[in-house]
């Protein structure tokens, strides 16, 4: 019985010391860690390779980081394929990803990204009708609703299929917004000359410097 005490007491204390020497369990990150000043949201275009897209979004991110320290950047989740699902799968994951931060992060300001598919599924995503493009869903995904407008600081676009049909951003967009075009890119410029150099200039014709300077000046 004293030996059967004994182990108990040794045991109660051994625990006791585990207790004490045992470090406190780290708080779970929550989505307001993961909060910045300014967050850059890049749509690539058709099968764009790269983390962000090789031809715009790698390269304007890093030019943004180098103007705007701190900057975070989120690469949309879609698929950017010629497939009938992937613009309106993409207007509607760049809907919910704008709200899902502004309710996350309400201080942090969106610079909405859109290269070739990637400015369709933009502007599909802020309310332009996107009837007379390729691959236009029908019916369209809702957009983003007007009362979270304030949180889009800035909107790039390049290449955008809509200045084809002669459309683009409206109010509340249009003033915080830019759009290039390289002369006969076939997919912006309605008197293309067939070649599909020019879509892809973007990445070295200075484009990615004017909107660099364009999104620091806005956030």
């Amino acid at each position: 019985m004293r030996n059967l005490r004994t182990t108990c007491a040794l045991a109660g204390g051994l625990l006791a010391l585990a207790t004490v020497a045992t470090p406190a369990a780290a708080a779970p990150a929550t989505a307001a860690d993961d909060c910045a000043d300014v967050n850059v949201i890049v749509v690539r275009g058709t099968g764009e390779p790269g983390t962000f897209g090789w031809i715009i979004g790698d390269g304007l991110v890093g030019k943004v980081r180098a103007k705007v320290p701190g900057t975070k950047a989120t690469a949309l989740d879609y698929p950017a394929s010629i497939g009938r699902d992937s613009v309106p799968n993409g207007i509607t994951n760049l809907v919910a990803t704008v709200t899902e931060r502004a309710a996350a992060c309400p201080e942090e300001q969106q610079v909405l990204v859109g290269y070739s598919q990637g400015a369709q599924v933009v502007n599909g995503a802020l309310g332009v009708d996107l009837t007379g493009t390729a691959n236009a869903p029908m019916p369209a995904p809702s957009p983003l609703p007007t009362e979270l407008s304030d949180h889009i600081a800035a909107i790039a676009l390049f290449g955008d299929p809509l200045r084809k049909v002669d459309r683009s951003l409206p109010a509340p967009y249009a003033d915080r917004s830019v759009s290039y075009c390289q002369p006969k890119d076939l997919v912006c410029d309605p008197a293309p000359d067939g070649r599909f150099l020019p879509h892809l200039a973007y990445a070295f014709n200075g484009d990615l410097n004017r909107a660099t300077a364009f999104i620091a000046g806005r956030v």
